[in-house]
């Protein structure tokens, strides 16, 4: 049975392992012990989504002006014909 002070005692690990990188030190900070090589991926998904977000919208407004273009050429040929 766990003791209050080793329950405090292991939250303070993991309070002191917020800034862990490796699967490892994760599981370091919890307190299983076991030696791995497993890191975790190097990205940061909520700066992707942005990036994503505004790949997106760049390519949305090139495809209105382009969309412009091809109108104001559809206009001046028939301008020309009249």
């Amino acid at each position: 049975m766990l003791t209050s002070e080793a329950v405090a005692a292991n939250c303070s690990q993991v309070q002191s392992k917020t800034n862990a990188t490796t699967a490892s030190e994760i599981k370091f900070a919890y307190g299983v012990s076991t030696f791995t090589y497993d890191y975790l991926p190097n990205v940061d998904t909520v700066t992707e989504m942005v990036d994503m977000m505004g790949a997106t919208r760049a390519y949305e407004a090139n495809v209105a002006a382009v969309g412009a273009v091809k109108g104001m050429a559809m206009k001046a040929m028939e301008i020309g014909r009249a």
